[in-house]
């Protein structure tokens, strides 16, 4: 078996793989990145059906913001160098809610936001603006955070002591920060996003509308933190949303080419089979054909599946294998895609991104999820509406995705694979066409259906899920940021991409990737002045 040597190692070429990447190659360091696919990306990529090119994953780009006004995520891609051909969402989402009365398009922007919700629930406004004046307390409490997170130590390494005291010091000292500066973090960190809201005074129907974000985080109204759902729609609100021009692939082959020039290297259809431990540290990895040796290793992998078959059980420390015993395995999504035969606006499609509920509560639709078939939530994105000439001219786009909880699909015998599949896409239609008043039948020229057994295929993840772990209120950013110095303890090893402190989406499981490699970059360099090239 050939061996290779090397600094860092990066496993996977996800969002969080490619991140890491990033940051280590940018701070001098020799780093490989091993992907077991022929494209970098994970889920970030596109298929073809007919005459169209569709996106597979990406729904609504997350902390970007335009040039001069960057999120989080675009902030870190400028500072790269990483060049993206965004296209920009400058309205919040176009929310349906039968019950409640609601078919409404919220803008981005406080003021227009706020006078929308007032328009649609008469006399919100005052709750609405206690909201937006918590979650702007609570982002720069979870900004702090953040950027201050204790870092892991190791059991068995030789600075096991300074770093145990160092991580201490550090939990200590962000504790009392957040106690006395950013109060209104902690409480909301306590609360359920529901008992938040009921504290504010926030009527009910408006509730379901600040809401609507739940699904993307997997979790239901009562079950995530307020903290987290407030900061992740006030970014919405304030920088909107952006899709590259040429889908989510372009981010990876961008993150890519940059890896490159700063010296780094990626190698495709090379499938990582086992991490190779020395003195009970991760040192390195093996694949078909080598040994690549390196003094760290970063993982874009669930670590589920790092746990279960790619590391020896009896080598990782009882405490590791407890904590990560308590992660629940977040929802997986089922996508139609259509290409039709006509544009959006023939269609009537005038948002790029709907959701539609069948139920107002969406702790009702997250309990629904735990089943086969739709929960009546669908998420339906036109991408022609950001982009126009995404599809051939005269034609246009959709994309509607739900979601489940669970290996629901365990009992499904092969031969009913197909039929299930269309039962789920003929229940998708039924409700855009319900709700969105439209008619999408007569036009479809192309429909493809992909469920967790597809991404199972593609991604290797627990069930399918692009999601990581569920985020829930002993498990949500603050419980992680708090924890995961403490009970991650596998020397040599760190884990990025969506089962991190960050959780999901492809904003926090890139940030999540440069969070694990900066880290590791500050670790070689105090080690060692010999990292650098």
């Amino acid at each position: 078996m050939k061996r290779k040597d090397v600094d860092v190692v990066v496993v996977g070429a996800g969002n969080g793989g490619l991140a890491a990447a990033l940051v280590c190659a940018k701070a001098g360091l020799d780093t490989l990145v091993l992907e077991k696919h022929n494209l970098p990306g994970g889920a970030a990529s596109s298929f073809v059906r007919g005459r169209f090119e569709f996106e597979c994953s990406l729904h609504e780009a997350c902390e970007v913001g335009e040039p001069g006004a960057r999120g989080s995520w675009g902030k870190f891609l400028d500072a790269m160098g990483v060049d993206i051909d965004w296209r920009y969402e400058r309205c919040t989402f176009h929310c349906v809610i039968p019950d409640d009365g609601i078919d409404v398009l919220m803008p981005c922007g406080r003021q227009a936001f706020l006078d929308e919700m007032e328009h649609q629930v008469p006399g919100c406004r005052e709750s609405v603006e206690a909201f937006f004046r918590v979650a702007e307390h609570a982002q720069a409490g979870f900004s702090y955070m953040i950027s201050h997170a204790p870092k892991s130590y190791f059991e068995g390494t030789p600075s096991y002591e300074r770093d145990k005291r160092q991580h201490d010091y550090e939990l200590a000292k962000l504790k009392l920060v957040l106690a006395t500066r950013y109060p209104d973090f902690l409480r909301c960190s306590a609360i359920s996003v529901k008992d938040g809201m009921d504290l504010l005074g926030i009527p009910e129907k408006a509730q379901h509308i600040l809401s609507q974000y739940w699904v993307y985080l997997g979790a239901s109204p009562s079950n995530m933190d307020f903290m987290t759902n407030a900061v992740m729609l006030l970014a919405y609100i304030d920088q909107g949303a952006a899709q590259p021009a040429m889908k989510s692939h372009e981010i990876a082959l961008a993150e890519e080419k940059r890896i490159r020039e700063l010296g780094g290297d990626i190698w495709h259809c090379c499938p990582v089979r086992e991490l190779l431990m020395e003195d009970g540290r991760v040192a390195g990895v093996r694949t078909d054909e080598w040994e690549i040796h390196a003094k760290e290793t970063i993982c874009n992998v669930n670590p589920h599946i790092v746990l279960g078959s790619m590391l020896d059980q009896t080598k990782v420390a009882p405490e590791v294998r407890s904590y990560y015993s308590t992660k629940r395995i977040a929802l997986n999504l089922y996508t139609c895609y259509l290409g039709l035969d006509c544009t959006a606006e023939e269609l009537g499609i005038t948002g790029y991104s709907s959701l539609l509920n069948s139920d107002p509560d969406g702790d009702d639709m997250a309990e629904h999820a735990h089943q086969l078939y739709s929960n009546g939530y669908t998420i339906v994105n036109c991408l022609n509406e950001l982009i126009p000439e995404s599809s051939p001219e005269g034609t246009c786009k959709l994309f509607f995705t739900g979601m489940t909880f669970g290996d629901v699909w365990k009992d499904v015998a092969p031969e009913d694979y197909r039929r299930v599949k269309e039962r789920l896409a003929d229940e998708m239609i039924s409700q855009a066409e319900e709700q969105m008043h439209i008619d999408i039948r007569p036009h479809i020229e192309e429909i493809e259906m992909a469920a967790a057994p597809t991404f199972v295929r593609y991604m290797g993840t627990p069930n399918g899920t692009p999601y990581g772990y569920q985020v829930k209120l002993d498990d949500g950013i603050p419980m992680r940021c708090m924890n995961e110095g403490e009970y991650h303890q596998i020397p040599g090893l760190h884990f990025c991409g969506a089962t991190g402190i960050l959780t999901d989406g492809y904003n926090c499981s890139a940030l999540s990737g440069a969070k694990s490699a900066q880290y590791v970059v500050e670790r070689l360099r105090a080690l060692d002045g010999t990292s650098s090239r």
